[in-house]
């Protein structure tokens, strides 16, 4: 990962109505909202502190892989990626394998790379 100074562009990725909103809005406002529109990309940015310097953070929530595979490449261009998928769906955690293995074989630089399971609140639901 690059340096922190300047911009810091992460995206958040994974299969549809795993959380990828909800963790999102909650790190960025500490507040949990139950209910979000699906089928959007939606950008949010704000400014965080590594020490003295000012680093915005660039966080794309992808609505949905399954729709943009090729067509998207601004999908595969990051520092970093959060990869989430849900314990309650065993194949949300395919959807997370094969989202990492194309941004091994289609990314040339080296971003972190953060796989995240969600959902664990509904264990008693696990599939």
């Amino acid at each position: 990962m690059k340096s922190l100074s300047g911009n810091l562009r992460i995206n958040v990725l994974g299969a549809k109505g795993v959380g990828k909103s909800a963790i999102t809005v909650r790190y960025l406002t500490k507040r949990f909202i139950g209910e979000y529109s699906s089928g959007l990309d939606i950008s949010y940015q704000s400014t965080f502190y590594h020490g003295d310097t000012p680093v915005k953070l660039d966080i794309l929530d992808v609505s949905s892989q399954e729709e943009c595979q090729a067509a998207c490449h601004d999908l595969f261009d990051a520092d970093a990626f959060v990869i989430v998928y849900s314990v309650t769906d065993v194949s949300s955690f395919q959807v997370a394998r094969g989202i990492m293995e194309t941004l091994r074989t289609r990314v040339t630089s080296r971003p972190s790379i953060l796989l995240l399971g969600n959902k664990f609140d509904l264990d008693h639901v696990r599939r």
